[in-house]
């Protein structure tokens, strides 16, 4: 996957990473994208799954979806399926605000 390809070279402080879930209200209308030719809508929220560098400032949107509720399950397919556990250590942010 693309942030194990963008990892593989680096020194390990690169490996070291945060992964952060944020839930947020997004217009309820449709939205049409140019570039991949799909309409998307109407939704209330959005989610979003976001690996970020513990000691070197980078990040990369590993998941997103709209009105998907996170769970332990989906937890674990994005941190499998992402392959993040090739990562040095990852802490774990799960941002619960209304």
């Amino acid at each position: 996957n693309l942030v194990s390809k963008k990892l593989q070279n680096e020194a390990e402080e690169h490996r070291h990473a945060i992964l952060a879930f944020d839930e947020m209200d997004v217009k309820r209308c449709y939205e049409f994208d140019h570039r991949s030719n799909i309409i998307y809508g109407p939704h209330k929220k959005m989610n979003v799954a976001i690996v970020r560098g513990l000691f070197i400032p980078w990040k990369q949107v590993v998941w997103f979806d709209f009105d998907t509720p996170m769970s332990k399950d989906l937890l674990l397919e994005v941190f499998v399926n992402r392959a993040l556990f090739k990562f040095e250590d990852v802490l774990l942010i799960w941002e619960i605000m209304d």
